[in-house]
């Protein structure tokens, strides 16, 4: 008879003890949210939107005044634009 050897299933634990204390988290009262249309937007997903708005706006004014044609990675700039805005729009907002 082969009798093997168990490990603690210490991984296990540990894992929901990282997935009790994320989940945790959410529940929290004092997280930034907006109350639109009757339901509660996370404050970051506002922010994020925005800076997809800038992010496109500044694609706009790259090819009205043809400088895309001019920067190596247009996408790449754009994209910084829109988090840049994004994040310092958290920043002055909630920070």
């Amino acid at each position: 008879m082969n009798i093997i050897a168990r490990k603690p299933p210490r991984p296990r634990r540990l894992a929901a003890l990282l997935l009790v204390t994320q989940l945790s988290a959410c529940s929290s009262s004092i997280a930034p949210a907006f109350s639109l249309f009757g339901a509660q937007f996370p404050a970051w997903l506002v922010c994020a939107l925005i800076g997809v708005g800038a992010a496109i706006a500044a694609r706009c004014v790259l090819l009205a005044l043809k400088l895309a044609e001019f920067l190596p990675y247009p996408l790449w700039v754009c994209t910084s634009i829109g988090a840049i805005c994004a994040l310092l729009l958290w920043l002055t907002w909630f920070g």
